[in-house]
């Protein structure tokens, strides 16, 4: 843990900064230790330079069993999206500047939030384009992201649950969120969560599920209530068969079958897909209108980057087009509760 990470943290009981004790430190930062609130005297623990900031024992099941899914994908999957045969690092540098909206110049010399950071695939890019990043992710993948990003310099990794974040009010200049909210049993909760932190008329970023048309939608749930119950080892053979016959179908055909269910030639991706126990599929006006009622002014979004004509059509979108993803950027603002007058507006489309 880097010292400079105090500037950012309090305990969210008494709103008090921590106290440190070093037990053991070296040129990388605190390698361990303890984070102590004077008033209450709750002690978090510093365990291989990261913070663990872990949620009470009263947590579900259901939160415990999403751990150790993603856990497994992050610690096993760990250099996904840096030495991947297709999600290298050239690829995810292009693959983040459209999951957040944001450009390189923006970033440079800020303070950003990724929220939920898995193995700091997102929280490495961020980093390279000049800010000083702030990642935080439940599961045992933080090991994965330290490890990932330790050699960058003003990157901060904590282990912590987006329900109950140690980060001060109003001190992020960005946040974004990558493929998060939608497993947290609570979007909505879990986006105005990642607010807090935020400065106000500043930039969040948000990608999540995008709710499909009734056939894919069945479809999905009836072969997630096969695989959310299977074995991590079940699952990996499983999935690499999903990934291993799609990229033998051929490009016509993974398109066809993408009608009808989630097929990549990735196994991390269908791995990533198919493991978590909760994952919620949202619709574009029902993201909206949580962030009309939180007081974000969505100002860019990225849907289907087609014709006009095609992209308001509302049946080719949703029927023959399916897309498992929303993504939006908004600015972060009490006092505007208003959104563009039309959500395909041609304006809020990049």
């Amino acid at each position: 843990m880097r010292k400079r990470l105090l500037d950012f943290i309090e305990c969210k009981r008494c709103g008090v900064d921590f106290r440190l004790k070093i037990v053991s430190q070296d040129k990388d930062g605190v390698k361990v230790g303890t984070l102590t609130c004077p008033k209450c005297k709750i002690q978090y623990k510093i365990i291989n330079y990261i913070p663990r900031f872990l949620p009470e024992e009263s947590l579900r099941e259901l939160k415990e069993e999403t751990v150790k899914f993603f856990g497994y994908e992050w610690t096993h999957f760990n250099r996904h999206g840096f030495e991947d045969k297709v999600y290298n690092e050239t690829f995810e540098k292009k693959i983040f500047h459209e999951k957040t909206l944001l450009r390189s110049k923006e970033l440079k010399g800020k303070l950003v939030l990724d929220a939920g950071c898995g193995n700091g695939r997102y929280t490495y890019q961020a980093r390279k384009c000049g800010a000083e990043v702030f990642g935080f992710d439940l599961g045992p993948g933080v090991e994965s992201a330290y490890k990932n990003t330790k050699h960058l310099g003003k990157v901060h990794i904590i282990q912590a649950d987006i329900f109950n974040l140690p980060f001060k009010e109003s001190v992020f200049d960005y946040a974004f969120s990558i493929g998060v909210i939608h497993h947290t049993g609570d979007a909505k909760r879990a986006l105005s969560c990642i607010l807090k932190p935020l400065k106000q008329n500043k930039h969040v970023s948000i990608t999540c599920y995008h709710k499909s048309n009734v056939l894919w939608e069945f479809n999905d749930w009836f072969l997630r209530k096969f695989t959310t119950k299977m074995s991590i080892p079940e699952l990996i053979k499983l999935t690499k068969f999903l990934a291993v016959s799609c990229e033998h179908a051929g490009k016509y055909i993974e398109k066809f079958g993408n009608l009808f269910f989630r097929w990549e030639p990735n196994v991390s991706i269908m791995y990533d897909w198919y493991s978590a126990p909760i994952a919620t599929h949202h619709t574009y006006p029902e993201i909206y209108s949580w962030c009309k009622d939180m007081g974000i002014y969505i100002n860019e979004d990225l849907r289907w980057e087609k014709k006009e004509w095609i992209r308001n059509i509302q049946f080719v979108r949703t029927y023959l087009a399916p897309d498992w993803a929303i993504t939006f950027r908004g600015v972060k603002n009490n006092k505007f509760n208003k959104n563009p007058k039309h959500l395909y507006d041609k304006s809020v489309i990049r």
